[in-house]
């Protein structure tokens, strides 16, 4: 599914367009042909969606969070391509300065969306198994249930084995938390 439009990426590219207003309106020299246009966009697509998939989500579709940002990108993508399927006959360094510009500004937005945190937008993961950050661990009640239980195998090292016998108000040590904090 196409985030960007036919008209976008014609406006990337009116030089290569002679004046057609569409890309249902080349003419039959117009290289390269509007077909080629939209596969370039169609590939355009396919790479964005490939681009999130391997960063653990699902691609939202058109009109979704983010989708005129990948509108752009894709633009700038079929543009670079357009740029360069047009025949040359020179091949100089910097001939290709508006496809190199196209490519640098589709890189570069490929970048910074591998920096975004799509999960703060809206995005869905693939597969939450084996994924995310897991910040657990037992209560302080839970291991005093656990200290008190006759039925267990009594522990090697007891809460408060290494305390100052000389102050019993220091059974969580210094600047510790409570029982009522540490919840």
């Amino acid at each position: 599914m196409p985030y960007s439009t036919c008209q976008m990426v014609a406006a990337r590219i009116p030089n290569l367009i002679n004046g057609a207003s569409t890309l249902d309106d080349f003419e039959a020299d117009i290289r390269p042909a509007s077909s080629e246009i939209r596969q370039f966009m169609s590939g355009g697509c396919e790479l964005i969606e490939a681009k999130i998939n391997s960063m653990g989500f699902t691609a939202p579709g058109a009109g979704g969070t983010l989708s005129d940002y990948f509108g752009d990108i894709e633009a700038d993508y079929a543009a670079w391509r357009s740029e360069l399927a047009r025949s040359s006959p020179r091949t100089a360094k910097g001939e290709r300065s508006r496809a190199d510009d196209f490519r640098k500004a589709y890189e570069a937005a490929l970048r910074q969306l591998d920096k975004m945190d799509l999960s703060m937008m809206g995005f869905s993961l693939i597969s939450a198994t084996g994924s995310g950050w897991y910040s657990g661990g037992t209560s302080v009640t839970d291991k005093r249930a656990a200290e008190a239980d006759t039925d267990r195998v009594a522990p090697r090292i007891a809460r408060n084995q290494f305390g100052d016998p000389e102050n019993p108000s220091a059974e969580t040590g210094a600047g510790a938390q409570s029982d009522d904090q540490a919840r």
